[in-house]
C-alpha cells in the first residue's frame, strides 16, 4: 500500500496485473481478518445447520464433565 495515497499499489508485466504491494500493516490485517471470518462463516453455516446449543445445554454438559473428574 503506498503511504502517500492508502492504496496497494499494482506492479504490471506486459499491460496486465501481475503483483501488488500492500504495507506490512495491511499484510498482518488481512492474515487476520481471513481466519477471523472463516470461522465467523463456518459458525453460521452450523447455526443455519441446527448445530448449535443452547446456553443451558452448554452448562448442563460442562457440569456433567466436571462431576466425573
Amino acid at each position: 500500500m503506498t503511504r502517500e495515497k492508502g492504496r496497494p499499489l499494482v506492479i504490471t508485466q506486459n499491460g496486465k496485473p501481475a503483483a501488488v504491494v500492500i504495507s506490512p500493516e495491511e499484510f498482518d490485517n488481512m492474515e487476520y481478518t481471513r481466519p477471523f471470518m472463516n470461522s465467523v462463516t463456518r459458525g453460521l453455516k452450523d447455526v443455519d445447520a441446527g448445530n448449535s446449543f443452547t446456553t443451558e445445554e452448554v452448562k448442563k454438559e460442562l457440569n456433567k464433565k466436571r462431576s466425573a473428574r
